[in-house]
């Protein structure tokens, strides 16, 4: 987790700006905290800290949206990932 942490906080710029085009009429600052987080973890961990199947990164990171974050959130979290990663 520390790994992941640490990825995110290095390579933020290079994070986000993977997603921007990708977000079509949104801006990264109007998604919400939760999202962002979840999408620069899943992001980082896939490709800083552990080269792991897409599938699985997409799974545990849309689970997580599930449980602490709406369910549209979790479909927009899905969608976005499987594009990016």
């Amino acid at each position: 987790m520390q790994n992941t942490i640490a990825s995110v906080l290095s390579h933020y710029g290079e994070i986000v700006s993977a997603f921007l085009p990708k977000l079509n009429n949104w801006k990264w600052e109007r998604l919400p905290l939760l999202t962002r987080a979840v999408l620069l973890m899943s992001y980082a961990h896939f490709y800083y800290v552990e080269k792991i199947d897409k599938r699985i990164v997409i799974n545990v990171a849309v689970n997580l949206a599930k449980k602490y974050i709406e369910e549209k959130q979790a479909k927009f979290i899905n969608a976005i990932l499987d594009e990016v990663l």
